[in-house]
């Protein structure tokens, strides 16, 4: 088994760059959706609680 890692080491190495080159290509184009309401339905108690404690404080958010 070591021998075949030994053997193909720079095939294995050019494959990683590439996927290292891939991802780093890609990874500009990743969106984090910050919107939490999609998580909660509308008469949930603890979505009303958000909703109050968001408007109270957006005044105060830099």
């Amino acid at each position: 088994m070591i021998e075949k890692l030994l053997k193909y080491r720079y095939i294995y190495i050019v494959i990683l760059i590439l996927l290292v080159v891939f991802a780093a290509i890609k990874a500009p184009n990743i969106e984090v959706d910050t919107d939490i309401s999609q998580f909660f339905h509308e008469d949930d108690a603890d979505y009303t609680f958000y909703q109050d404690m968001k408007s109270e404080f957006s005044s105060q958010i830099i």
